[in-house]
C-alpha cells in the first residue's frame, strides 16, 4: 500500500466511453500531459463507476512506479528548462535534454568570436546531473544553493570544482578556438581562451534566490488588498478571513501550504458552505498566490489552489466517507506515537474539528466539573459561534495529546485507506453516525460537535447539560480503543 495521497479520481465521458481520471502529481507532469487516464471500455456510467476503484488503483500504483525512480535534483532544475522551452519528458524517456541556442546567448558570443556574417547556432545537451548544472548555468540561471545538499556524494567535489573559473577548456570550446585560429582568428582565439579561462561554468545563487517563505497571509493581506480592484476590496476581505481565522492554516507560512493543506481545508468548510461558496473561496486565495507569485522577495513561486478537484466537497455535494469499523480497527492497531493515538481517540468520540484539538493540546487544559472531564472550547479560536461550546470527554479518551501535528495524522491514516474520500476529518462524521446508531438525539449530537447555536451566552443551562452530553458521549462503546 503507498504511503504518498494523490488526487481523487473522476469519470469523465470520451468519444462514447468513460474514462477514470486522476490529476497527477507535479512530478510527473509535462506541458499540457497533467492527467492519467484509464478506459473502463463501457459507455453503463454505474458499470463504469463499479471499476472506478480498481482503476483508480492502477493508477496509483503507476505513480508510485514512476515517482520511484523522480529525480530530485532533476525536478530541482525543472521549472528552468520549462521555463527555456525544453522538452523536459526526454530526461525520462531517453536520459538527456537538449537545447538550440543562438545569437548572444551562444558561448561563441560570450566568447566574443561572433561576428556579423556568421550565424552559430549551438546545441547544448546534458546527460547527468553535473551537465545539467552546467547547462542551465549557461543558459544565464544560477543554480539553487540547496542542489549540493540533494547530489549523490560522489558528486559533490565535482560541483564545487565547476563554480571555480575553468582552468582548461572544454573538448568542444577548443576545437571551436582551433577552428577560429585556423580561420585567420588568431588574434581573437587568444583573446578568448583568455575569457574562458577566466569563467566559472555554474554559478550558484546565494542571497539572490529567496529562501522558503515565511509569509503568512496576515503578514501580506493589506498590500495585496491594495492591488484589487477597489469594487472587490469588501468581498476579497471577507473570503480571506476564513483562512486567517482558521487556529492552525491561518498562522501556516503560505510557501509551507501544500495542496494536501487545500483539500484538508476546503473538506472542513464544506461542512458549512455550499460547493459554489467553496469555489468563490478557492478563487479569492487562489488570486493572492498569484499576486505573490509575481512578488520576487516572497520567494513563493509554487499555486497549490490551482487545479484543485472540487468534487463531493460542499454542503450540497457528496459527504466524504466515514470510517468503517474495521477501518477504525486497523487504525487503532498502527504502530504510533502515543500522542497521534490521543488524537485520534478524542476525534473520533467527540467529534472534534482537527484545528480546534490543535488549540486545546496546545492549552493542556482539561476542565472538571462534578466529576466530569470537559473541554471548553468557549475560550479558543472557533468557526463560528455555535462552535463554541463544552466538550466532555469519553472514559476511554479523556486525555489531551501533547504533541502531534495533523500531517502526520494524514500519513497515519493514508495507511489504513488509500480513498481519497477517507481523511482525517471524516472521524468527525464517523462520530456523528456513531451517535445516531447508538441512539442520541440530534439536539444532543449537534451540541457535542458544534452544529447547533452553541454554549455562547457562557452558562451551563443552555442546551443539554453536561451531564446529559457526559452520558451521550458515553454511549458509544468503541471497540477499537479498548
Amino acid at each position: 500500500m503507498h504511503q504518498r495521497r494523490y488526487h481523487p479520481a473522476t469519470l469523465q465521458r470520451r468519444k462514447g466511453k468513460y474514462y477514470v481520471c486522476v490529476t497527477k502529481p507535479k512530478e510527473l507532469q509535462f506541458g499540457a500531459d497533467r492527467q492519467a487516464r484509464r478506459s473502463t471500455g463501457t459507455s453503463d456510467k454505474r458499470q463504469a463507476e463499479y471499476m472506478l476503484h480498481e482503476l483508480t488503483q492502477d493508477i496509483y500504483k503507476e505513480f508510485d512506479r514512476l515517482l520511484e525512480r523522480s529525480d530530485p535534483v532533476y525536478e530541482r532544475l525543472r521549472p528552468v528548462l520549462e521555463q527555456e522551452g525544453i522538452n523536459t519528458r526526454e530526461w525520462y524517456s531517453g536520459g538527456k535534454v537538449s537545447v538550440r541556442v543562438t545569437g548572444g546567448r551562444t558561448l561563441a558570443a560570450k566568447l566574443g568570436m561572433g561576428c556579423q556574417d556568421i550565424k552559430v547556432t549551438e546545441v547544448w545537451s546534458a546527460e547527468n546531473h553535473l551537465e545539467l548544472c552546467t547547462l542551465v548555468s549557461q543558459l544565464g540561471h544560477p543554480i539553487p544553493a540547496d542542489i549540493v545538499h540533494l547530489l549523490p556524494e560522489e558528486e559533490r567535489e565535482q560541483f564545487l570544482n565547476l563554480t571555480k573559473p575553468s582552468d582548461i577548456p572544454s573538448g568542444e570550446l577548443v576545437d571551436f578556438v582551433t577552428g577560429a585560429h585556423e580561420r585567420g582568428l588568431a588574434d581573437l582565439a587568444k583573446t578568448s581562451l583568455e575569457k574562458l579561462q577566466s569563467l566559472s561554468r555554474v554559478q550558484i545563487a546565494q542571497d539572490d534566490v529567496p529562501e522558503p517563505s515565511g509569509t503568512t497571509l496576515q503578514s501580506i493581506i493589506e498590500a495585496y488588498i491594495e492591488s484589487r480592484p477597489e469594487r472587490s476590496r469588501r468581498q476579497d476581505r471577507g473570503q480571506l478571513a476564513k483562512w486567517m481565522q482558521h487556529p492552525e492554516m491561518g498562522k501556516k507560512p503560505l510557501g509551507e501550504v501544500d495542496i494536501y493543506d487545500v483539500y484538508d481545508f476546503l473538506n472542513e468548510l464544506g461542512e458549512d458552505l455550499s460547493v459554489s461558496s467553496l469555489r468563490v473561496f478557492r478563487a479569492a486565495m487562489s488570486n493572492v498566490y498569484n499576486w505573490c507569485n509575481k512578488q520576487r522577495d516572497l520567494g513563493i513561486k509554487y499555486n497549490p489552489w490551482r487545479g484543485i478537484d472540487m468534487t463531493g466537497m460542499g454542503q450540497d455535494a457528496v459527504d466524504r466517507l466515514p470510517f468503517t469499523s474495521e477501518q477504525l480497527h486497523h487504525l487503532f492497531k498502527l504502530d504510533m506515537p502515543d500522542d497521534c493515538r490521543k488524537a485520534f481517540a478524542i476525534l473520533v468520540t467527540t467529534g472534534l474539528r482537527g484545528g480546534e484539538l490543535v488549540q486545546l493540546a496546545k492549552r493542556q487544559k482539561v476542565e472538571v466539573k462534578d466529576g466530569i472531564k470537559f473541554l471548553d472550547l468557549r475560550e479558543i479560536t472557533t468557526k463560528n459561534k455555535g462552535s463554541k461550546r463544552l466538550v466532555p470527554l469519553h472514559d476511554l479518551a479523556n486525555e489531551l495529546p501533547k504533541s502531534f501535528t495533523q500531517q502526520k495524522l494524514r500519513s497515519l491514516v493514508r495507511r489504513v485507506t488509500n480513498d481519497p474520500r477517507v481523511v482525517v476529518h471524516s472521524l468527525r462524521h464517523t462520530a456523528k453516525d456513531l451517535f445516531r446508531d447508538a441512539g442520541i438525539s440530534k439536539e444532543v449530537s449537534d451540541f457535542i460537535t458544534g452544529h447547533a447555536q452553541g454554549d455562547v451566552s457562557g452558562k451551563y443551562g443552555v442546551g443539554p447539560s453536561l451531564q446529559v452530553r457526559y452520558e451521550a458521549i458515553n454511549r458509544v462503546a468503541h471497540p477499537w480503543l479498548r
